[in-house]
């Protein structure tokens, strides 16, 4: 077999070393380059002598081409994998004719074509070259600063580039440094207002995108680092408050979608919210007129505002309050409700169903933010938008403004500012958030320790419209038959970087080791290298399952026992599972959870309505001798292991807490009241 390998390899490499006109040079290279890549990795080590004469080959050919004045073809990029970690003597021809090219390259504005081909041109002459790890780093931290529209008419979408760092296999490791040499503050600062913004789109519109990409930790590692540098150097100077705002948005995106605590939280909001804050503070002091007293309304106005009206879980809550607001009087009679979107498009557009169910429910949706876009342009300006919000709700008598995104610049550069009379922030999660201009802080989770003052109210969730809708069995079947017939299947849905704890993935492993008929699926997007390598060293690789972004309702019926992630939990995709009477097992923070279990049931009176009104009897609220409900909470990690045993144990058990968890959900559901949220409305 390597025989013939070798008789074809000579044979291409005496015809190469011929000399070919270009068109029969580039015939040849469509036709043998998949010959060339299946058996590059064999020729470099079964005859070193050979495979360098086909790159020496190649090599004269296309300098030759460029030479002759001809124009090379993009495509010859494709050639790196062959010229990767070779060792070549340089070309005399190429050494002088890179400087040139370069000069060139840097007069060129970044939307024109020529400086698109010269990128490829150079990084094709260095690697041809010898140089081939330091011509990648060139092209790549290059791509990030040419406009987007323009070059997407060259590369629709950056397919080719897309095809290329997949064809050979260039992970987020390489690519990484490239974007720090370009975030590095002599590199940045020096470009154009709009080359430093064009960065912004590459990031998240193609990279971020990529397979294998998406979270990586070194997106938090590496590059948020260079950014923060960046931010502070911008901040000290008011004049650049869209490239701050650009920058914020960005680190917050990387850094938050890698982060699990709320200590990660309250790093965050030091080092970049409240500077931010300051920032657009002074900001606002220079160039926005005093707020104005609103004239008086038999309805007091109030803005709801969310950085994209789609269907995730902060609007599947969001939509339920609205809801019932409508359906309960004193809301209507009382007060008018504006939606307000950020039209953060560089995630997603806003959903057209999502918006119909908000006016469905007697809210008015502003589209303010999304009418001020320039649609012709790469980038959308965070200050524009945040500008044409908070001149649409002055001009609409907004009296109060509740923010229900945190970490986004336009929310803290509109509290920061002071957009309206009265501003609360609406925690999803994050309880640290703290920026100049939240007169009051609200919430519907309810939470232990919480590190300021809260007003916690609650909702009335939707539970049929979101949490339970009806599902196709027959898509829940074909679903399930993807995986291991008769095992128990453990799991989670949700994003993959709560998964990714050491911790918690070493109480899988027990469990899973303990009970070898089951199996683990992690639903949901994000990074997943770090939690295969953890998976792998922890011994149950070939049990662990990660389908990537699922349908929540039919995973939710193929999921048996939830095995709720620490430290950072689940949250709405827990309170779907539940209300489908799903079992689960999670951590808790109270050590005395047993004992206020106890105390519940000889004093909470709403504990005592539920079991009467599912006709539990005195020992039903027993079970195993402890509280019904107890065997859902562990406080340590021992604990958990025991409680999902538990379960996995016992059929009357799961039978017994697939009712009361349905039946929980379905009670305290009906039973919450919408006076506490009128309440901290104020008159």
């Amino acid at each position: 077999m390597i025989h013939e390998i070798k008789e074809r390899w000579v044979q291409l490499c005496g015809i190469l070393e011929s000399g070919l006109p270009r068109e029969a040079f580039e015939q040849l290279l469509q036709q043998q380059l998949g010959f060339f890549y299946e058996h590059h990795a064999i020729m470099r080590s079964a005859d070193k002598a050979l495979f360098s004469w086909t790159l020496y080959a190649l090599r004269a050919q296309i300098v030759n081409f460029v030479h002759q004045g001809d124009l090379i073809d993009n495509n010859y990029i494709n050639l790196f994998f062959l010229f990767r970690g070779v060792d070549l003597q340089p070309d005399p021809r190429i050494d002088k004719l890179l400087p040139i090219l370069l000069d060139a390259y840097h007069g060129y504005h970044e939307a024109q074509k020529e400086k698109y081909l010269f990128a490829h041109l150079i990084f094709i002459l260095r690697f041809i070259n010898g140089d081939g790890e330091e011509g990648l780093m060139f092209f790549l931290s290059e791509h990030l600063f040419f406009d987007g529209k323009a070059y997407s008419t060259m590369d629709r979408d950056a397919k080719q580039l897309g095809d290329f760092l997949g064809a050979h296999e260039i992970g987020f490791d390489t690519v990484a440094p490239a974007i720090e040499r370009a975030l590095n503050i002599s590199a940045y600062t020096v470009r154009s207002e709009h080359q430093r913004h064009t960065l912004f789109v590459w990031v998240l519109g193609f990279f971020w995108k990529l397979s294998g990409y998406e979270n990586h930790l070194l997106w938090k590692e590496k590059i948020y680092p260079k950014l923060l540098e960046l931010f502070r150097v911008y901040l000290g100077d008011v004049q650049h408050i869209e490239t701050v705002m650009h920058l914020h948005f960005l680190m917050s995106h990387l850094y938050l979608n890698a982060s699990q605590t709320q200590e990660e939280f309250e790093d965050f909001n030091r080092d970049v919210e409240i500077p931010a804050s300051k920032y657009y503070a002074a900001w606002g002091t220079i160039n926005l007129p005093v707020l104005q007293n609103m004239p008086s309304r038999s309805r007091k106005r109030v803005a709801l505002l969310k950085d994209r009206i789609v269907l995730n879980a902060p609007f599947k809550v969001e939509a339920s309050l609205v809801w019932a607001l409508s359906e309960f009087e004193v809301f209507p009679a009382q007060y008018e409700l504006q939606v307000y979107s950020m039209a953060m498009v560089e995630k997603s557009l806003d959903d057209a169903v999502c918006i119909k169910e908000f006016e469905r429910h007697g809210a008015v949706v502003i589209e303010s933010a999304f009418v001020s876009l320039n649609l012709q342009s790469s980038y959308q300006s965070h200050l524009g938008r945040a500008l044409a919000i908070r001149h649409a709700m002055q001009e609409n008598g907004i009296g109060l403004l509740i923010i229900a995104s945190n970490n986004m610049p336009i929310g803290n550069f509109l509290l920061s500012t002071r957009s309206v009379a009265q501003q609360y922030f609406w925690s999803h999660g994050n309880f640290v958030y703290d920026v100049e201009g939240i007169d009051k802080r609200i919430t519907h989770i309810r939470n232990l320790n919480y590190p300021y003052p809260y007003e916690v109210f609650d909702v009335p969730m939707r539970i049929t419209s979101y949490y339970t809708p009806q599902v196709d069995p027959k898509k829940i079947a074909a679903e399930r038959s993807r995986y291991p017939q008769n095992v128990t299947i453990l799991g989670t849905i949700g994003r993959l970087i709560k998964v990714d704890h050491q911790g918690y993935l070493e109480a899988v492993a027990r469990i899973m080791e303990k009970f070898p008929n089951t199996i683990y699926i992690a639903a949901g997007s994000g990074e997943t290298q770090g939690i295969l390598k953890k998976v792998r060293e922890l011994g149950f690789e070939s049990r662990f399952f990660m389908p990537g972004f699922v349908d929540p309702h039919v995973y939710g019926a193929i999921i048996e026992v939830w095995l709720n992630t620490f430290p950072a939990s689940g949250g709405e995709a827990l309170q779907e599972y539940m209300a489908k009477g799903g079992i689960f097992v999670q951590k808790t923070e109270d050590t005395d959870y047993l004992e206020h279990a106890r105390a519940s049931l000889e004093t909470d009176t709403k504990v005592n309505v539920f079991f009467k009104r599912y006709g539990y009897c005195e020992a039903d609220k027993l079970c195993k001798g402890e509280p019904l409900g107890v065997h859902r909470y562990a406080a340590t990690d021992e604990e958990y292991v025991q409680r999902v045993s538990d379960f996995l144990s016992d059929t009357q058990l799961c039978e017994a807490y697939r009712n009361l968890n349905r039946q929980q959900m379905e009670f305290f559901n009906s039973e919450m009241h919408l006076s506490g949220f009128i309440d901290l409305l104020g008159e």
